[in-house]
């Protein structure tokens, strides 16, 4: 009875720890396409053609950063922005 109830304390401790971090991971890629949109793009839900933002965004990310900021990578997260306008309504998906 005893191991049952540790082995449940770690069990949910780990969950919670994995929720804490998926929370703030999908906080920040819904705050990173905030920054595409509202200052790269200057609140348009588009690039100016031919301006390769996002590939340049992708390599100064890349540089700084390390890997994860895929040109592709990014085009997700801003449209996650824009499907989602209002950080609120992120947190309660």
């Amino acid at each position: 009875m005893r191991d049952l109830l540790f082995s449940d304390l770690w069990e949910n401790a780990k969950n919670k720890a994995a929720l804490a971090v998926n929370t703030e991971l999908l906080d920040a890629n819904w705050q990173t396409g905030q920054y595409i949109v509202e200052f790269e793009q200057c609140g348009n839900a588009k690039a100016k053609y031919g301006d390769r933002l996002l590939v340049n965004l992708s390599s100064d990310l890349t540089r700084l950063k390390g890997r994860g900021f895929s040109r592709s990578v990014l085009t997700y997260m801003r449209k996650f922005y824009l499907a989602f306008p209002k950080c609120a309504t992120v947190s309660h998906i």
